[in-house]
């Protein structure tokens, strides 16, 4: 609350009243708007910079410092505290451009990004990535009289190498705040996700009053509140200390395809009702890969297998003449496939005989088929592409429908696998 500061230019009440004088006030001046500065990192399993954890820098903790290129381009944040972890984040609009409120996709790493991309580049604690993809959304931002940094608001999304794990979360600095609690974040944007495949974060509830504070409950509200929900709390009927805090657990789990959204709304003793914005987005499409492998198969062991994103991360990247999948399945390992086109081909629907083991292939069709810890030395086999799209600017892959047959060393026996990547 802002306080008035009344000064009387009276020496005293007898004076005013014999004198006849006037008193006279100055004019109220307001006490700076409070303003909120948190940084939160959720890490995905797999996620190499954020080690699977879920980390809150707020004030009471943590320390925050912002700087920016003079032609605005470019933000950078030193983010210190929440147990003595360390942390830059950069960010940076295509080059030539100033940041400004929006959504940057397809971003790379900040210091080596092509001209028309955006820049991401998260790393601390010892950890860094090659290379970096991902994207932010900056939801306000704003500058000083003198070109400074004056607030932020954006929330980000970052994979390493490539990867499916993500690190993900909001960036706030010096934004207005206002009720006794600040919450960290006040946006959680989930990663897309598959259908029923599930994803957690962490909401920081942080007591800024100058007294104890209550916290009755969290609910979940909105559109689509049940493609959310609560996976545990600490904030439930506790009362925070002083810059005391507690903690939800927010679970994203999209019962189908599509952009879904709702809303925390948490309740203090007080009748306050501070609220976090729920997004996140269930990919369309099936991805998976199975198997079944003849006695004798070296790769598959005469075994069978199937795996989705329910059961394993399975990452599909190419482009018109190569695709190569990763299947990642928790406590076994990673299985590997490469399926290049006859040089100088594409690899659109038909069948390709007389494939051998890439990258030593040559001209002809080129196919590989790796289990955890085994791999053919050389391999003879074919493979039938029942679908595939291509980005038509880029050749990037969109997806693909594939079956393989693989045959380890000349032998008889036969791998026989397929694979879908957001097929419909």
């Amino acid at each position: 609350m802002s306080r008035l500061r009344t000064i009387s230019r009276l020496a005293g009440a007898s004076s005013a009243a014999i004198l006849g004088v006037a008193s006279f006030a100055m004019p109220a001046v307001a006490a700076p708007a409070p303003t909120a500065t948190i940084v939160t990192m959720a890490s995905q399993a797999g996620d190499y910079i954020g080690g699977g954890q879920q980390t809150a820098f707020v004030p009471s903790s943590s320390t925050v410092t912002a700087s920016a290129d003079p032609k605005h381009t470019q933000l950078t944040f030193a983010v210190s505290g929440a147990g003595g972890h360390t942390y830059t984040f950069t960010f940076a609009a295509p080059t030539g451009q100033a940041l400004a409120p929006g959504l940057y996709t397809n971003a790379m790493r900040t210091p080596f990004r092509a001209a028309t991309h955006p820049g991401i580049d998260i790393y601390g604690d010892g950890r860094g990535c090659n290379t970096d993809s991902g994207s932010f959304r900056v939801r306000d931002i704003a500058w000083g009289a003198n070109g400074t940094l004056q607030r932020v608001s954006l929330t980000y999304e970052q994979h390493c190498e490539g990867g499916i794990p993500a690190l993900f979360g909001e960036v706030r600095y010096k934004e207005p705040a206002t009720g006794p609690v600040i919450l960290a974040p006040s946006h959680l944007d989930f990663p897309a996700a598959y259908p029923h495949a599930a994803t957690l974060a962490t909401v920081t509830v942080v007591n800024r009053a100058a007294a104890p504070t209550k916290i009755v409950g969290a609910v979940i509200s909105g559109t689509n509140k049940y493609d959310f929900a609560i996976a545990g709390s600490s904030c439930t009927q506790a009362t925070l200390p002083i810059g005391g805090a507690c903690a939800v657990y927010v679970r994203f789990q999209p019962t189908v395809a599509g952009s879904r959204s709702a809303t925390v709304r948490f309740t203090t003793a007080a009748g306050a009702h501070p609220t976090v914005a729920l997004t996140g987005t269930g990919i369309a499409g099936t991805t998976g890969f199975s198997y079944t492998s003849d006695p004798g198969d070296y790769i598959g062991a005469g075994q069978s297998g199937s795996f989705t994103p329910l059961n394993s991360q399975i990452a599909v990247t190419g482009t018109s003449s190569h695709v190569s999948a990763r299947v990642d399945v928790p406590g076994a390992g990673p299985w590997m496939i490469d399926l290049t086109a006859p040089s100088g081909g594409l690899l659109l629907p038909g069948t390709y005989t007389g494939a051998t083991r890439y990258p030593f292939n040559g001209t002809g069709a080129g196919l590989a088929i790796y289990s955890p810890g085994r791999g053919c030395n050389t391999l003879t086999g074919d493979f039938t592409i029942n679908s595939a799209a291509y980005d038509p600017i880029t050749g990037a892959l969109q997806n693909i429908d594939v079956t393989m047959n693989q045959h380890c060393e000349g032998g008889t026996p036969a791998l026989h696998a397929r694979l879908q990547y957001l097929v419909r």
